[in-house]
């Protein structure tokens, strides 16, 4: 940081501070802690964050001052997974690239179509009951006793989770669960890159609910989008026309 260290630069923000990497922070304080013996102007480093301790940072950079930006809170609710199936009454097909699929297995299972026992698996497989193929395709993460209140889809749902593949049919389904379900308000949907932003929009654009003018209100939002279409996120929508916004 060759810059920072001439003494040219007043001030150095950023944020989100816990996107930071620990080498940037030691380079930082080391700079801090040189610039302490001289007698000329010092840089200042201000660090932003919403969720970070500060009292731990503070006590990283020799007890700098915390300020805090008091706002407005607005309430939460929390709802894990296997609440989304329930109220949404989601069944998770074996064939969604979400679903844990073992090729080899469903060979096996396949191959034996001359015998008795191998003819029923094909027509179980066909109408796409897996209690008979999916016995390996087990989510690793999957704990049978802490589901058992839940319905039996449900706990065959996250059976077969894939927890490393985004299911854009359940995001699909709750965005126009909550359209059907909340008369008012806008839905703010985040995703992990734009890819996946573009994935799910053109999955929506082509659903019943979001088909014609509501398309038009099927906001993405990230650094690539000019300044006019940023701000369009900002814009009350027509009566009757839900707003979704895509971002990272």
């Amino acid at each position: 940081m060759p810059h920072l260290a001439d003494k040219k630069t007043p001030h150095l923000m950023l944020s989100p501070l816990k996107a930071l990497g620990d080498f940037l922070l030691i380079v930082l304080k080391n700079l801090i802690e040189k610039q302490s013996t001289d007698s000329t102007p010092k840089l200042k480093v201000i660090l932003m964050s919403a969720t970070v301790d500060s009292n731990l940072f503070s006590r990283y950079f020799g007890g700098c001052p915390v300020i805090t930006a008091v706002g407005r809170t607005h309430p939460v609710s929390t709802y894990f997974l296997e609440d989304i199936y329930e109220s949404i009454d989601y069944r998770l097909a074996s064939d969604s690239p979400a679903s844990i699929r073992y090729e080899t297995s469903i060979k096996q299972k396949t191959s034996a179509v001359n015998n008795r026992r191998g003819k029923r698996n094909l027509v179980l497989s066909a109408w796409g009951d897996d209690s008979v193929l999916s016995e390996e395709c087990i989510n690793p993460y999957y704990v049978p006793n802490a589901y058992q209140s839940y319905s039996e889809k449900t706990q065959q749902n996250l059976k077969r989770l894939n927890e490393d593949v985004i299911d854009y049919d359940l995001l699909e389904d709750l965005v126009c669960y909550v359209d059907e379900t909340y008369p008012a308000g806008a839905i703010l949907v985040f995703l992990p890159g734009v890819a996946e932003i573009y994935m799910l929009l053109d999955k929506l654009a082509a659903s019943y609910r979001f088909r014609g003018l509501s398309s038009d209100w099927l906001l993405p939002l990230h650094s690539s989008i000019a300044s006019d279409d940023q701000r369009k996120v900002f814009l009350q929508p027509p009566e009757n026309i839900r707003k979704v916004s895509y971002t990272t």
